[in-house]
């Protein structure tokens, strides 16, 4: 919840007279001096005669209060820590177990609302996967190592786009029926011959578990091959059940149809809305 020190807004009456600004200018002065927040208003247009008076003692003139209604920006909602969308669904996570918020907004470089993404869209990406598709790996390297907490051992290129493969055939299996492909992402042991086998089929990527060294010559093979290895101390059943929370945020945050308002809206035109809607969290934009 936001805290800020409530704010008084002092004016005097409509058609103001410069007695009534004046007094305005002066009462808001000596709250904020005895340390609260004020700030004068004029609920009408400036004369010659309170223009000349505030020009003459160099004061800045006090803005023109339309009304003072309640609005949207007046009320203690929750300020949570926006993420951009390029980042994994596993930072967005923990980004939000460490704010305690099951609602997160999602904006681009320019800090402009995207989308949102909720727990509910977390769970629902670990059983249905990407676009439906379990299998489905699209993000770039850096969030690879972060969701398995992983170390590089050849990084040849930062895009990833590929689909799951865990090695759990015999290898004479893997190579007989070419399970894997140029855009397969092998999730295996020390397992040597596969991992020798992914390496020379060019594939996209390789994440070893258990935090097994590789023999010194896998990695000229791979980088001449372009293949990117990774290294992790989890074992492959971690691996395999954190993997899709490496895909990009935007892959799963919900980006259609979203209610939100602007801050200097009337809390009264909203409420309705606020009322009828089945959501309980809305994003508030200025």
């Amino acid at each position: 919840m936001r805290n800020r020190k409530p704010q008084t807004l002092i004016f005097g009456h409509r058609n103001p007279d410069t007695d009534s600004v004046v007094a305005a200018t002066a009462l808001s002065t000596l709250k904020n001096l005895l340390g609260q927040d004020a700030t004068p208003y004029r609920l009408g247009p400036f004369n010659k005669e309170s223009a000349y008076v505030f020009e003459r003692f160099d004061v800045p003139i006090p803005e023109l209060l339309g009304d003072v209604k309640v609005q949207v920006e007046d009320l203690d909602y929750e300020e949570i820590p926006a993420m951009e969308r390029h980042h994994s669904v596993a930072h967005a996570y923990r980004h939000m177990q460490e704010h305690n918020v099951r609602t997160l907004p999602i904006v681009n470089d320019r800090n402009h609302l995207r989308g949102i993404m909720t727990m509910y869209d977390v769970a629902m990406s670990l059983i249905k996967g990407t676009d439906g598709n379990l299998m489905k790996i699209s993000t770039v390297y850096d969030n690879m190592l972060y969701t398995l907490e992983g170390e590089p051992y050849t990084r040849i290129k930062e895009e990833i786009d590929g689909e799951i493969a865990v090695m759990s055939y015999h290898t004479q299996t893997i190579i007989d029926e070419k399970i894997l492909h140029e855009k397969s992402i092998v999730i295996v042991g020390d397992r040597h011959e596969i991992i020798l086998h992914a390496i020379e089929i060019g594939v996209e990527l390789i994440i070893v578990t258990g935090g097994k060294a590789l023999p010194p010559h896998f990695f000229d093979l791979a980088s001449k091959n372009y293949v990117n290895i990774i290294i992790t101390n989890h074992d492959t059943f971690h691996a395999t059940k954190v993997i899709n929370l490496a895909n990009r945020i935007e892959s799963i945050m919900r980006k259609e149809n979203l209610v939100k308002f602007i801050n200097s809206s009337n809390l009264e035109d909203v409420k309705e809305i606020l009322e009828k809607s089945k959501h309980s969290k809305f994003p508030v934009i200025d």
